[in-house]
């Protein structure tokens, strides 16, 4: 989520990285988001580009293909890179 939230700044995607406890909070395993990635995390979560699962955000858990071609198509489509799908 940092390398993401990283590359959001490159793309001029904006989030309000200040209440990364609150959009955490919501999922059930929010509080396993290591400290220093808190706000990174938050900042993605915020703009809509992880959303999580049935299982929560799972921010130790190795990601799938699928789940990083959304993530990517979510952020190109955030940053106005492509048009969403219709």
């Amino acid at each position: 989520m940092v390398i993401m939230h990283r590359v959001m700044a490159i793309a001029g995607v904006t989030a309000d990285e200040g209440v990364a406890d609150g959009d955490l909070a919501r999922f059930r395993d929010g509080h396993l988001v290591f400290g220093w990635a808190k706000s990174a995390a938050a900042a993605v979560v915020q703009a809509g580009i992880f959303n999580g699962s049935a299982d929560g955000l799972k921010p130790q858990a190795v990601m799938t293909r699928a789940e990083a071609a959304v993530i990517l198509y979510r952020l190109l489509t955030a940053a106005e890179l492509i048009n969403p799908v219709q």
